[in-house]
């Protein structure tokens, strides 16, 4: 329940919100920034992801990140004890620049989590491979008289609810050995390939 509840608030941020300048952060592991005592060491468990929706981004600074503090993005079953532990240690009268600040976005980057400033909302938009996911939307598989879609995972569901083939009980399909299709995010858009190790 609570990574669906994630999930849903990390969606309904990526869709509505407005994106400028494109920033990506692979933040620098094992080394917490913080000035906490005992602060949680970011590397392992704390920021490995699958995709996308097992991270959070987690503001530690006495500022927010432009103006002054600093983010980290970690698996979000951590972001509530790397908040209590790696947090700055602020005076009651720190100073804050007031520059305009981005929304941070959560991203997985080669199963680390990581963020960015920047979001592809468009169905097929990605900024990385973890963006994308390959749907069959046809009445058998891609290589059985159907086709397959790439897409941006988080309108996955919507491609397959409009774009799925309207299929008979019946439906005659043959019955080819069928490589996987490999999602990949090539130049800003969401495509596939047959996976190179089908038949080794």
């Amino acid at each position: 329940m609570k990574r669906i509840i994630h999930i849903v608030s990390i969606a309904a941020l990526l869709i509505f919100a407005a994106c400028d300048g494109a920033i990506d952060y692979q933040q620098e592991l094992g080394i917490s920034p913080s000035a906490a005592e005992d602060p949680l060491t970011l590397d392992g468990e704390v920021i490995s992801c699958v995709d996308a929706f097992d991270c959070a981004v987690v503001e530690l600074g006495c500022c927010d990140h432009c103006n002054g503090g600093f983010a980290v993005a970690v698996n979000f079953e951590y972001e509530s004890e790397v908040a209590e532990r790696n947090s700055e240690v602020c005076d009651a009268d720190e100073l804050c620049t007031e520059m305009a600040c981005p929304a941070l976005f959560p991203r997985c980057i080669n199963g680390d989590c990581a963020y960015s400033d920047e979001v592809a909302i468009d169905w097929q938009g990605c900024l990385s491979d973890d963006d994308c996911v390959v749907v069959e939307l046809g009445c058998c598989d891609h290589c059985n008289g159907g086709y397959v879609m790439a897409t941006n995972l988080l309108f996955a569901e919507e491609v397959i609810e409009e774009m799925s083939d309207v299929c008979e009980e019946d439906h005659p399909c043959t019955l080819m050995a069928c490589p996987e299709e490999i999602p990949s995010c090539d130049e800003g858009t969401c495509t596939h390939h047959p996976d190179p190790e089908f038949g080794s």
